[in-house]
């Protein structure tokens, strides 16, 4: 089982920044700016590096992101437009305007090294709006860890590598995209995104972290699954909407999303582990087709009022052997919860189920957590 070990450790340093348009290292020096009270680097699992500050911690929530940036709505100052004539090459074909440039487009052949770039751009400098309408991306894919980015930290109790918050605000991606890589938006600072029509994959972690992505969520048709952690901690989501072509929703796909409404279309069948627990969701469709939902995928929604299903027969969602610790011991938790489990979903959910079949979950085990079926 995995959990979640945010502590609240924050400071702040100044950083003396410059871009090697030709080299890699982007740092000149760092001062500790703040009079902290102890610790160690292991206490900090997180940074983000704004305008020659970072600032790292272990709990970085929506606001306190926002009030480090402020407003993404940025007038666009030093826009430009490159194209290139092979992969790896815009970084030369950006030159000096790599710390100042704050709207980019690109046209021509793009790779991981390249958008490697991108990634530091928006870190190191200014960039905050991407277009790659106009690009080729090698192989159709956003490669694995595309635009994330990390940042070693020393201090006098060691070293240890942290996830890097980037402050990219909007990304268009080329129309024929196929794949999004793992972690390949990993703590990136998108507002919006469009997902291509093309898409036919997802992999693990790949928008997990990007806790300003707002609005409706929607899974296209053509995807197969929605992996592991792909959408883990997108805390400005309104909606999320599921494509039936979808067969299996992984494990912790949308812990702790924001989004308050869920609409799963015909076609899937399973819903892992943990895969919307903690998530602030109100309203929740199932379709006929969900054979099974997994211990704890819709534990601790405290905010959970409504499920809606279509399915005659209850979806499994009983736990067949699985054990978790809780404070009360060990427990057996099914989809919603468990009476030792602290992280349980409410009793006072109500589950409106076709004609007839309101005494079939009742006695089901798992959907028995609930009692008003309508």
């Amino acid at each position: 089982m995995k959990t979640m070990g945010y502590l609240s450790r924050i400071k702040t340093i100044s950083v003396a920044v410059f871009l090697a348009v030709l080299g890699v290292s982007l740092f000149s020096s760092c001062d500790d700016n703040d009079d902290d009270s102890g610790g160690s680097a292991a206490m900090l699992d997180q940074a983000i590096l704004f305008e020659g500050k970072l600032t790292t911690g272990g709990s970085f929530s929506k606001d306190f992101i926002l009030d480090i940036i402020g407003d993404t709505n940025i007038d666009v100052q030093n826009p430009l437009e490159v194209t290139v004539g092979n992969y790896g090459m815009l970084r030369s074909a950006v030159g000096d305007k790599a710390g100042i440039v704050d709207q980019l487009k690109v046209a021509g052949p793009v790779d991981g090294t390249d958008l490697a770039f991108i990634s530091e751009c928006s870190s190191y400098g200014k960039l905050r709006y991407v277009d790659l309408s106009g690009a080729q991306l090698k192989g159709d894919r956003l490669p694995d860890r595309s635009f994330a980015s990390t940042y070693e930290y020393k201090d006098e109790y060691g070293a240890i590598e942290l996830s890097l918050f980037v402050p990219l605000y909007r990304v268009v991606l080329p129309a024929a995209v196929k794949e999004i890589g793992s972690e390949a938006f990993s703590h990136v600072l998108l507002t919006e995104f469009a997902m291509p029509e093309s898409l036919v994959k997802l992999k693990s972690g790949c928008f997990s972290n990007c806790m300003l992505l707002g609005g409706e969520l929607s899974i296209p048709e053509g995807v197969s699954e929605v992996p592991d952690e792909a959408f883990m901690r997108t805390s400005s989501l309104e909606s999320i909407v599921i494509a039936g072509t979808v067969d299996k929703i992984g494990e912790q796909a949308f812990f702790g999303t924001s989004a308050r409404s869920l609409t799963i279309c015909e076609g899937v069948r399973e819903i892992e582990e943990e895969a919307f627990m903690s998530s602030r969701l109100e309203e929740v469709s199932i379709p006929s087709t969900l054979q099974r939902i997994e211990p704890l995928a819709f534990g601790n929604m405290d905010r959970l009022k409504t499920i809606r299903t279509s399915a005659v027969n209850p979806p499994d969602a009983a736990n067949h052997g699985e054990d978790f610790d809780s404070p009360s011991g060990k427990c057996y938790p099914d989809a919603f919860g468990d009476d030792k489990w602290f992280d349980s979903t409410p009793h006072t959910v109500v589950v409106y189920v076709p004609d007839g079949a309101a005494d079939k979950y009742a006695s089901s085990r798992g959907w028995d957590w609930f009692s008003d079926f309508r």
